[in-house]
Order: C-alpha cells, then sequence, then structure tokens
C-alpha cells in the first residue's frame, strides 16, 4: 500500500510531535529507556495469539512459546510454581482485573466485590460489564483501602464469599493495601480462607515490589488469588498491554 502525500506529511508530523513530548508525562507511571526496533520485521506478519498457550492452535502465525516463557518468568516472579498457575498477556490492565473478578464471580457466583474509593476508575466498568454485586468501601487518607469499613460493609451484607479488589499501587497515591491484615480480619469473621478470593490490581507496583528490599505483602506466598500487571508502564512496552497470572486450580472455569 502506497500513502498519499498527504497522508505520509501526517505520519511525519505525529511523528515529531511524539519526539518533542516523549520526555513530558511526568507523574505518569511510565518507562521511557526502551528499543524494540530488533522487532520491527516481524510487523508484516499478522501474529495473533488465539487461544490457549498452552494448547495446539491451527493458527500457525502464534508466539506462543515466547507467551509461555513470559508467564514463567511472572510466575517465578509472584513466588508461585508455574505448574500451579495459569494466565496469559491481555490487552492492558483493565483486561488483567477483569478476568481476575471474573475468576472470583465464577467461583462465587452470589459473592459480592469490594472495592475502595482510590481503585482505578476502570473497575467500576469492570463491575457493570461482569454484572456481578459490588460494595465501595471507603480509602483511608494514605490511599489504603478503609479495612474498618470493609469488614463492617461485609458483616452488615452479611456476605459469606467476599471477593476483595486489592490495589497493589493505587493510581494517585501509589498506596498498598494490607494483604495480610485484610486475611487476618476476614478470618476474625470467621470466613475461611478457601470461602473468599483475593486479586491483586498490581498495574502501578507489580513490577516494582518484587525488586525492593522487604516489600509489603502482594503475591501468591503472601495470600492472593491472582494479581494484574500493566505492561505500559515500568516494563516500557510501546504498546498497552498486560499481564494476568492465577492459579490454576481456580482457573478451570475459564481453561476447562
Amino acid at each position: 500500500m502506497v500513502l498519499s502525500i498527504e497522508n505520509q506529511n501526517k505520519l511525519d508530523e505525529f511523528w515529531a510531535y511524539c519526539v518533542k513530548n516523549q520526555y513530558f508525562n511526568i507523574g505518569y507511571p511510565e518507562s521511557a529507556d526502551f528499543d524494540y526496533t530488533i522487532l520491527n520485521r516481524f510487523m508484516r506478519f499478522s501474529i495473533n495469539n488465539c487461544g490457549d498457550w498452552g494448547e495446539y492452535c491451527n493458527y500457525l502465525l502464534n508466539s506462543f512459546d515466547f507467551e509461555k516463557e513470559v508467564m514463567e518468568y511472572f510466575a517465578d516472579l509472584f513466588k508461585i510454581p508455574f505448574e500451579d498457575s495459569w494466565g496469559y498477556v491481555t490487552n492492558g490492565g483493565t483486561e488483567s482485573n477483569m478476568f481476575g473478578c471474573y475468576l472470583g464471580r465464577e467461583l462465587f457466583p452470589d459473592g459480592t466485590l469490594y472495592y475502595s474509593k482510590d481503585t482505578h476508575y476502570s473497575v467500576a466498568k469492570i463491575v457493570k460489564l461482569l454484572r456481578i454485586k459490588s460494595q465501595l468501601v471507603e480509602s483511608l487518607p494514605n490511599g489504603e483501602i478503609d479495612y474498618d469499613d470493609l469488614i463492617s460493609k461485609i458483616k452488615n451484607d452479611g456476605e459469606k464469599h467476599p471477593i476483595i479488589f486489592a490495589n497493589i499501587g493505587t493510581t494517585v497515591r501509589g498506596a498498598t493495601d494490607d494483604i495480610n491484615k485484610i486475611q487476618n480480619m476476614i478470618n476474625d469473621l470467621g470466613i475461611k480462607r478457601e470461602d473468599y478470593y483475593i486479586h491483586a490490581d498490581a498495574a502501578l507496583s507489580g513490577m516494582i515490589l518484587p525488586f525492593v528490599d522487604e516489600p509489603q505483602a502482594y503475591n501468591f506466598a503472601d495470600g492472593i488469588d491472582s494479581i494484574g500487571v500493566s505492561g505500559h508502564k515500568m516494563i516500557g512496552s510501546p504498546i498497552p498491554c498486560g499481564i494476568v497470572v492465577a492459579k490454576k486450580t481456580q482457573c478451570r472455569c475459564y481453561i476447562g
């Protein structure tokens, strides 16, 4: 396909705009130190990872082997044996979170999703898309979920299977909800660990906490059931994408 002079000029103008503004996104957690030019040659192919990377696909132009390596890396990063995990490369942090919420809803169809006022705005849309019961919980001044309000709402709802949406780095304040505290307080309600679900939205801090000394609780070893990460932030992908990892036993409703 040959572009018209007019369209070529538009692209040249957009290139100049991107070059001018690439280092002026203060406040947005993105990486600018990347170079994917080695992948340019693959743009001539219609590569599509349709289906499960762990299964055979009759669409041969896929990169399932690479996707599997990605999932192995993140399973190790988030402290879950690869053989006990499942997940995939998503189109962004929102899809990663939606998959986690979907798993919680499939495990507990009548359960209520609890999320704080500092949770990313996309979760309100996820609630509508999944048609899941939900409760908005107050936030503490530092951006963490208000633990007392969370427990109060669970008690008042008489909820036996709460689905907890925990923030691992809120969008504005970078706050991390205390996974251990949440589990201890729910345990005090007499709800067994296998009777509720915790999804961790680590879009912001998922690629920070694994690399710092003595991080807050955030991974599978700390008790979560699924976790979502954005690839368009700290990883530095020029194309919006994300990663979601979950316990394989809780993905059977999805992968069979």
